[in-house]
């Protein structure tokens, strides 16, 4: 492992520690209390402004955001030490709101940063890093509690005082990494010159299941809230799950690249958390080693999938102008996610004990709905298979695409025709058509006839030949 690693591995789990204990010890008292949301609510809330800056500021004025991060980062200081030290209502709500200002900057900054580093490096890397937030997380729990207020309000302090020191000294580390501009430059000439980047639909396929995988996952703490007397106990199973989660990603990653990717851990996560689900519904008087059993499983499954979906987000990022853009749309649905979870906790929590069957049900349908509906298996493998391309692939292939519209445009063949032409003109068979498309093989057979009506040809070989021509 190289000192650079080290460094950001180091820098983006003292970062998400932080995060973690800002939200714990906004719970707490002086910045907070039991049934108190506001303060809560502020610090998501910060976050998803600076989310949204991330996503509309164009990428040549990230140095700008970049020194508004450094003034967060003073302002929060001060805000922090006043609300301990001289608590007061207006104190305590800026220090929230501009604590997640900060939150959501480094959130995005470290995204960035994470660009530096090679593709086949990333899930390695992040499940790094979010063994050392967790380990910082459980410390904060335990630790935490017994601290007077001066010592929280320099743990809240050093944390993220430490991530942007390591954030600004590793060189590679550049609000401004993106992809060489060469390499983007070929690419998004080839595919429409001058037209503005679409973000991909599997992409935003991908941050709404984050975002109903968020709330729903954030319902176990409404079980959690209604079994247990004080939190400590599955709180600390729940980050205990998350090592868990990281440690299972970096083992089995070679043996997942040969079978399927990371769609192999999203095949597992999804089970792994329903069954944490139907324990957590189970009627009351079961024993707490269930219930801590259930909060190990449902966050090690929801953990691997923000794994997955975070290693796909710096892919997406990676070949594209405008990386920020991504890790912006990524931190807005986490703390959207987050923000409506605490929401629904709030109002389904007097109805937890006594519906918790019904509550357990609505989880799993939500669940099944993620899997079958919004983002299934299929769709997650070819998402990463279309981001693992470089960038030379990616500019051949956009010249293909366009060759192959001339040509359909040429003998009037379909929207659907044509997607079906690109895969056969590459040699692609029937049954790799349907797989690719996701249609049955009778549809791909009755895409394919048609095709060599249109075009006047009889078998594959001479769509190729007369393609070939066509393109010259």
């Amino acid at each position: 492992m190289t000192t650079r690693e080290i460094r950001f591995i180091g820098g983006f789990g003292l970062f998400h520690g932080w995060l973690i204990a800002l939200l714990t010890y906004t719970g707490t008292e002086p910045l907070g209390g039991p049934g108190i949301f506001a303060p809560i609510a502020l610090v998501l809330a910060g976050g998803m402004v600076s989310a949204v800056a991330f996503i509309a500021v164009p990428q040549r004025h990230l140095k700008a955001l970049s020194a508004a991060t450094d003034a967060l980062l003073v302002a929060a200081a001060c805000l922090v030490l006043a609300a301990f030290l001289a608590p007061s209502p207006a104190v305590i709500l800026a220090c929230c709101g501009v604590c997640g200002l900060l939150c959501g900057a480094l959130h995005c900054l470290y995204g960035l940063a994470s660009l530096a580093f090679p593709k086949h490096d990333f899930a390695r890397i992040i499940a790094l890093a979010t063994i050392v937030a967790s380990a910082i997380a459980i410390a904060a729990l335990l630790v935490g509690e017994h601290l007077a207020a001066f010592w929280q309000a320099l743990v809240l302090v050093a944390l993220p005082l430490s991530a942007a020191f390591i954030l600004k000294a590793a060189p590679a580390a550049s609000p401004s990494a993106t992809p060489s501009p060469a390499a983007t430059a070929k690419v998004r000439t080839a595919a429409a010159p001058d037209a503005p980047e679409k973000v991909p639909g599997r992409f935003l396929r991908l941050l709404l299941a984050i975002l109903l995988l968020g709330i729903v996952c954030r319902t176990c703490d409404v079980f959690t809230s209604a079994r247990f007397t004080g939190l400590t106990l599955s709180s600390v199973a729940l980050f205990v799950s998350h090592i868990a989660a990281a440690g299972l990603l970096m083992a089995a990653l070679g043996f997942a690249r040969k079978h399927g990717g990371l769609a192999f851990f999203y095949r597992l996560a999804l089970p792994c958390a329903g069954a944490g689900f139907v324990i957590l519904a189970l009627p009351d008087g079961g024993a707490s080693a269930f219930w801590v059993a259930a909060v190990l499983l449902v966050g090690a499954g929801f953990e691997v999938i923000i794994l997955v979906a975070w290693v796909l987000t710096a892919f997406a990022a990676q070949v594209s102008a405008r990386p920020a853009r991504y890790f912006g749309l990524y931190a807005l649905v986490t703390y959207t996610a987050m923000l409506a979870g605490r929401l629904v906790n709030l109002a389904i929590l007097p109805y937890a004990s006594h519906h918790a069957a019904f509550l357990g049900l609505a989880c799993i349908v939500a669940l099944v709905v993620v899997a079958l509906v919004v983002l299934p298996e299929d769709q997650v493998c070819l998402f990463e298979e279309s981001l693992r391309l470089s960038q030379e692939e990616r500019a051949e292939g956009a010249v293909h695409r366009e060759r192959c519209a001339a040509f359909a445009a040429a003998h009037g063949l379909t929207e659907r025709e044509t997607e079906v032409l690109e895969l056969l003109a590459r040699g692609r068979t029937l049954k790799v058509v349907a797989e690719r498309l996701t249609i049955s093989k009778g549809t791909a057979g009755t895409h394919i006839a048609n095709i060599y009506r249109k075009c006047d040809v009889h078998a594959q070989q001479d769509l190729i030949d007369l393609f070939e021509k066509f393109a010259g």
